[in-house]
Order: structure tokens, then C-alpha cells, then sequence
């Protein structure tokens, strides 16, 4: 059973639940407990951690959460509490309609009685504005619906309704019959407007399972796409309506119109920025339709490179623009190596970004290998947010780094250099044909280039990215460039496969060559293990230990 199965359960057979630090407490239905016994905690798994006191199992918990006829006896005094579900239709302009509507009934069918407590203010929040509120812990608080999609309450949204809420209580009673006198009811009402009491109703709502969230339950559809006039599931490039039960959190401020052509300024652009290479154009579209999904398959980084003035600046803030709360522009230094300690929230704007854009590089940086793997594969990537607690988040980010100056790459592993798309940009724009406003007509065409990027998507479902030979070539020379062992082998070094040299001494051979070339030396034990990666076998003689399959120029096949 999950976290939510659970405390719902346990809220309608009168166990209590409540916030208790960083999980819930309530009266486990195990035993004859009046002690809230019972302690639920999240665990990012599936399941959550259910712990007695009382020493009951978890299995008996369970089982008694599941019998139909469980009933906890309200031993403490305190009222028990059932769970209502909050309709899809609720609506904020007719509040008392719904509070009247929610009727709330135990386990055995009859109508729940509340006390005028903070738990009953609670439960008329979620009777009334339910469907527009969730909550999560790990996320920092309340999220909020407002047609289009969920957002992080920052401006009070929910504490107005808390307010909003107690006062429909009191009209309601006026034309309805209630349980509490009027008198009594309008005293508790003006006392559930004092900030504390608000604080406290909305600590119980956090507690409640119709609002409870994890950071797993928003934006979990990698392939929907949240936009100002529906969302699109770009599997089929189809555009529905906004719903609430897609959890999305983001949403790209465009409007997207399957009609509207290709417009002719940003056709003009990308045949200028590719020199009229349809190959590469066509592959940079497979590349960005991609980025508009969630889908982190194809595991890759993508480098523009070229000489300044050539639009690559300009294509991605397009892209960037377009894309509004799906893109987020990282720091560099975050796949670049430091001496210096990363901080966990590092990864924690990455969570539902699916265009993460690096900032330039700076001439002679060094790649972060280890960083740029994690960061580039598709495991579950861990963070958090300042003074709040870890979670856990699927990777939804396709990286796209830009500079004049490619950052130097140590690792010369199949696993790291796959990973890698260098993009050409090769041409530079004179002066004279620099448009400064093209930026801003490029965002009036955004239907169009939405178009565009959904299009590409599609033809990246059907064939894959399939790099041309451009990109091709280009990554390989750079793989090249950074190659300072394959240097070595070359100029000082006979590849025969009866060969073999002292490891000491070849060793000492790399090093006075990277001395005299200005090329940043290895330890010995990077040097062997790239050794051992081109083919290379170590063994031990005697008196030393040598390589197989090559020796140092100048010197016989067998070492002496």
C-alpha cells in the first residue's frame, strides 16, 4: 500500500493520522491502542515504513487496514475523522454548494460528526478547494491548480482559502441545519481566523491523502508537453485540454497551432547558421524535438562549437524562450571539474527541465567526466533545496553546451565519448549582416517554431537522431585532439606484437614528452589503465614489470 492508500485508510476507520516531524502518527488498528502508536514515514519507495510501539508487524497492519470491518475505538477522546473525496468539478465561485455536498460517512455507512477543531477546518478546505490543492513535503509546501497547470503556492493562495473556508461554514449553517449552534459555530469561525489557528489547520491539511504528493507525482508523463492553449502528447503531435490529473507543473508559453507554416524568417536563419547543410539542419531538428520530451534514451550531450558571431547564442535563447519553464540555463562550472566541494543542490533545478543550456566555457576548463556521465545518464539523480530535505528525481534534462572553446576531455572511454555531439558552427556573420532585433522577431514566429520542434520529434521517434556525417567527423576530431597518449604512442612509440618495454621506463618516456610538448602529464596508474583500454597487456618478468605490444623508439624488442 502506498503513503496515500494508508493514511487514507487509516483516516476512515477513525485512527487519527496527524503530522508527527517528518512522517505521521495515528492509533494502529493492530491493537487496542490509545497512544498513536502507530509511526508512518516516506521512504521514496513504493511502499512507506509502518512501525509499532506495540511491537505489531507490518503485515498485521496491513492486514487490518484491509479488513473490511476494522474500526478503531476513539479511546483519546478525540473525534474521529473519515475521508471525502474532493470532486473534479469543485470550483471556488460555489463554495457552500460543495461543503454541503461532501457528506462524510464512517466505515460502517453513517454520517461524521467533526469537532470545531483544527482537523475540521481542515477537512472543509479539502471539501471545498481540494481538487486544486497538493501538498509536498520534499517540494517545500503547497502546490496550487489555476486551470493550467500546478504551481508552488508562494503568494497564499492556500491561506486565503483556509480563511475563505471557515466563513462558508458559519453561512452554510444559516440555511442549513447544523450540529452546532450559531453562536457557537460564529465564535469558532472568528477564533479559525487568527494566524495561529490557520497554521495549524494547515499543518492537519498536509496530512490529509486527497492533497498528499511526492516529488514523483508531478510532470511523470515524459511525453506531454504543456502549452497556453492545451497539452500536447508528442507521441502523435495531438493537442488536448489541460487537466488537473496530469500533475503538470510547467508550461511553455506558446500557443501551438498544428496549422501554422514553418515561418520563412527562421528557415532563413537555420540555412544561414548551417551554411545550407539540410543533413545537419535536419539533425539539429531530431535533436531539439527531442529535447521537448522527457525521454533521457539517447544519453548525449550537445556541444555547439564555432568562432563567435554565428548564432549559437541566438538559437538557443530561442529555443529557451519558447520553451519557458521546461528550459533552465545552468552554471558550466556544473559539468566542469573543481577543486572545490559541489553543493547538493546543484541537480535541484533539473527536476522536470527537459532543455538544460551551460553558460559559455572558458578557454582551457577541463570536462567533469564523472559529472557529465551522471548528469547525462538515466539514473536517478538525488538533491535537494536550501533547508529542505532530499528527494529523488527521474532525470528529464537533454543537456546543450555552447562555446568558442571546447573544454579539455582526460577520459578517452567509449562510455564517455558516445555520450558527445559536437555540432559545427562554423560560419561567422559580418558585422553588416548582423540583424540586433532578430532575437525578438524570432519569438513572434514561436507557433511556427513550435511546429518545427514537434516535427522533429516525430521524425526522432521514427529514426532515431542519426548523426550525420558532420557531426560525425567533427566529434572525432575532437576525441583526437584531446587524445595526448595517442600523440605519444605515435611519435615515440613502435606498435609491434612481439614488443615490449619496461613500464617504468615508458612511463618515464611519457612524462619528458609531455614536458617538452606543454601537454598536462598523468599518474602512472591513469597511464596504464588508458594502456590497458588501446589493447596493451601488462606482465612482470623477473626483475620488472613490462607492457606488451609495443616499445620506445630506439630500443630492441625485448628490454633488457
Amino acid at each position: 500500500m502506498t503513503l496515500g492508500n494508508i493514511l487514507q485508510q487509516l483516516q476512515h476507520i477513525g485512527a487519527n493520522p496527524h503530522r508527527n516531524g517528518n512522517g505521521w502518527v495515528a492509533r494502529c488498528p493492530a491493537h487496542n491502542d490509545t497512544q498513536s502508536a502507530l509511526s508512518i514515514k516516506d521512504d521514496d519507495n513504493a511502499n512507506c515504513r509502518l512501525e509499532c510501539s506495540a511491537g505489531c508487524s507490518r503485515d498485521s497492519i496491513i492486514d487490518a487496514l484491509r479488513a473490511p470491518n476494522t474500526i478503531v475505538n476513539d479511546c483519546s477522546g478525540a473525534r474521529p475523522c473519515a475521508t471525502t473525496q474532493a470532486a473534479d468539478s469543485a470550483t471556488t465561485d460555489q463554495p457552500d454548494k460543495q461543503a454541503s455536498a461532501a457528506a462524510p460517512k464512517t466505515a460502517t455507512g453513517k454520517k461524521q460528526s467533526y469537532g470545531l477543531n483544527d482537523l475540521y477546518h481542515a477537512r472543509r478546505i479539502v471539501q471545498v478547494h481540494g481538487a486544486d490543492i497538493r501538498h509536498c513535503r520534499k517540494l517545500g509546501g503547497f502546490f496550487v491548480w489555476d486551470g493550467t497547470r500546478w504551481f508552488r503556492d508562494e503568494t497564499g493562495n492556500v491561506w486565503r482559502w483556509a480563511i475563505h473556508t471557515a466563513w462558508t461554514a458559519y453561512r452554510e449553517s444559516l440555511h442549513n441545519p447544523s450540529p452546532y449552534p450559531h453562536a457557537r459555530l460564529k465564535k469558532w469561525v472568528e477564533r479559525a481566523e487568527c494566524s495561529k489557528s490557520i497554521q495549524h489547520a494547515l499543518k492537519q491539511l498536509q496530512a490529509q491523502p486527497e492533497v498528499i504528493a511526492t516529488p514523483d507525482s508531478f510532470d511523470r508523463d515524459p511525453w506531454l508537453l504543456n502549452v497556453t492553449n492545451g497539452t500536447i502528447d508528442l507521441r502523435t503531435g495531438t493537442l488536448s485540454p489541460h487537466r488537473r490529473e496530469d500533475l503538470i507543473t510547467k508550461i511553455a508559453p506558446v500557443t501551438f497551432d498544428p496549422d501554422c507554416p514553418l515561418p520563412h524568417l527562421w528557415q532563413s536563419f537555420l540555412s544561414q547558421i548551417f551554411e545550407g547543410n539540410q543533413r545537419l539542419t535536419a539533425f539539429v531538428q531530431r535533436a531539439c524535438g527531442y529535447a521537448l520530451t522527457g525521454s533521457v534514451s539517447e544519453q548525449k550531450l550537445f556541444f555547439l562549437h564555432g568562432p563567435g558571431a554565428n548564432g549559437k547564442t541566438t538559437f538557443l535563447n530561442t529555443l529557451m524562450s519558447l520553451m519557458g519553464a521546461y528550459a533552465r540555463r545552468l552554471p558550466s562550472s556544473l559539468l566542469l571539474a573543481s577543486t572545490r566541494d559541489s553543493h547538493p543542490t546543484r541537480f535541484a533545478d533539473l527536476k522536470g527541465c527537459r532543455l538544460a543550456v551551460t553558460s559559455e566555457v572558458e578557454f582551457g576548463k577541463q570536462l567533469a567526466e564523472a559529472a557529465m556521465k551522471e548528469i547525462t545518464g538515466g539514473d536517478r539523480l538525488t538533491a535537494r533545496r536550501m533547508r529542505q530535505d532530499y528527494f529523488q528525481f527521474q532525470p528529464t534534462h537533454k543537456i546543450f553546451m555552447c562555446g568558442n572553446h571546447l573544454p579539455i576531455v582526460r577520459g578517452t572511454d567509449h562510455a564517455l565519448w558516445r555520450r558527445i555531439n559536437l555540432i559545427p558552427f562554423n560560419v561567422i556573420i559580418p558585422e553588416e549582416q548582423q540583424d540586433k532585433d532578430l532575437p525578438e522577431k524570432l519569438r513572434a514566429e514561436a507557433s511556427g517554431i513550435l511546429n518545427w520542434l514537434v516535427t522533429g520529434c516525430l521524425e526522432w521517434q521514427k529514426h532515431g537522431l542519426s548523426e550525420p556525417p558532420e557531426v560525425l567527423t567533427a566529434t572525432r576530431a575532437y576525441r583526437t585532439d584531446m587524445d595526448t597518449l595517442s600523440d605519444f604512442l605515435n611519435e615515440r612509440c613502435v606498435l609491434e606484437p612481439n614488443a615490449c618495454e619496461k613500464a617504468a621506463d615508458l612511463n618515464h618516456a611519457f612524462r619528458e614528452w609531455c614536458d617538452k610538448n606543454g601537454e598536462r602529464t598523468m599518474s602512472a596508474y591513469a597511464f596504464g589503465l588508458q594502456l590497458k583500454e588501446r589493447g596493451f597487456h601488462q606482465d612482470r618478468t623477473r626483475s620488472a614489470r613490462i607492457w606488451k605490444g609495443l616499445r620506445l623508439k630506439g630500443t630492441s624488442t625485448q628490454p633488457s
